[in-house]
């Protein structure tokens, strides 16, 4: 094993002990934790003693989550799919008249008897 493989592995092997040791806060961040920034804070701070890491850990996965959030998050998802259905149907319009790309958008422009702005 030459330096630069060792320096990667080290490098593979410090990622993964980050990641076992921010586990709890984001087991939290993943069920939407009411007390997330309390989690948070004691898993960073109090993490690197083993009770620490329990307690944080614990925390994370009995504390309820925060409905407000989920709601939100439902609720921004429904729109961003509904203005994706939009898009999709304005392309699929686009798609069957060969109307499609810059140079369709000129022709159109330019048949509705206005220059595009850039060119008047």
């Amino acid at each position: 094993m030459n330096e630069n493989e060792a320096v990667g592995l080290g490098l593979v092997f410090l990622g993964l002990l980050g990641l076992a040791y921010f586990l709890p806060s984001l087991a939290a961040a993943q069920r939407c934790a009411l007390h997330f920034n309390g989690i948070f804070v004691v898993n960073l701070f109090l993490g690197w003693t083993l009770l620490g890491w329990v307690v944080a850990l614990a925390w994370a996965v009995t504390s309820p989550p925060d409905r407000n959030w989920q709601l939100n998050r439902q609720r921004k998802a429904g729109k961003r799919e509904q203005r994706r259905r939009e898009r999709r149907a304005s392309r699929s319009d686009d798609c069957a008249a060969g109307d499609r790309g810059p140079v369709a958008w000129f022709k159109r422009e330019w048949n509705a008897g206005r220059p595009p702005d850039d060119v008047r």
